[in-house]
């Protein structure tokens, strides 16, 4: 009963310490704040693959345009020089579905408080780096993508273009064309094979496929699988060719699946 209780009370601790952390790759592929599990998160696993959180030194580096890191303050910011070491304070998620999402670091110390408009940005900017940390550099995707592996549990050497892609790794998969996707639900779907079907709408258009409504109901084969950035966020944009010859767009993969409008025939 004691060694019960104490599994339960460790899954409860390692539930509620993963629900407080974002990462990278996480805030580039998800499609809609209710996909993150928090967005006041304690923990962040940035670009660079250090893990930022609330209470960790970072430190400005000195910079002759800021053009990620603004300071809060009244001061006129040439009459002071803002470089230095900071404490993260607080860590917050800004976007939108369009707009794609990023991480606000609110800063400070005993003189100044900043914020990171995107704490991403700023450390490719090298603007920010964390105290004792990795440096960022040109090794930092090799180090991202171990990190991501970590945190997925699935090997992305083979998101090469041509090859598989998959939901949980789009944020370090090239641009391009694809065989075939992995999708968020776990929808396997490849080209010239996969099969799906036109769902239904309750507006007069459909929002993410460029079909008509009066083609609902109809289906087809997957033609081409591409992997488009539009922003700051990337999507998997579909071709398909229905039965009776009608070809159409799937501008967005995963929104389409997500409202219905189109969906995989179970083999």
């Amino acid at each position: 009963m004691k060694k019960t209780l104490l599994v339960a009370l460790f899954l409860f601790f390692a539930i509620a310490s993963y629900a407080q952390m974002l990462s990278y790759d996480m805030m580039s592929c998800v499609y809609s704040r209710r996909d993150l599990p928090t967005t006041q998160p304690v923990d962040y696993r940035a670009i660079d693959g250090n893990t930022y959180s609330i209470g960790s030194d970072v430190e400005v580096l000195p910079c002759n345009d800021y053009q990620s890191v603004s300071p809060l303050v009244l001061l006129r910011r040439e009459e002071r020089d803002i470089a230095g070491t900071y404490k993260i304070k607080r860590l917050i998620v800004s976007g939108s579905r369009l707009s794609g999402f990023k991480l606000f670091a609110e800063l400070d110390n005993e003189i100044e408080k900043l914020y990171t408009l995107n704490i991403d940005e700023a450390i490719m900017n090298h603007e920010l780096t964390l105290v004792g940390g990795v440096q960022y550099g040109n090794d930092t995707p090799e180090t991202a993508a171990q990190d991501v592996d970590e945190v997925a549990g699935q090997d992305i050497s083979g998101s090469t273009l041509g090859g598989e892609l998959r939901f949980d790794n789009l944020a370090l998969a090239p641009i391009g064309d694809y065989a075939s996707y992995f999708s968020s639900e776990g929808v396997y779907i490849t080209t010239d094979d996969t099969i799906v079907t036109v769902g239904t709408t309750f507006d007069a258009k459909f929002k993410y496929i460029s079909c008509p409504v009066s083609a609902g109901g109809n289906s087809g084969k997957v033609e081409s699988i591409t992997l488009i950035k539009k922003g700051n966020r990337k999507k998997v944009v579909m071709s398909v060719v229905l039965d009776n010859g009608v070809r159409f767009t799937v501008n967005s993969a995963e929104d389409a699946f997500f409202e219905g409008e189109i969906y995989v025939n179970k083999m």
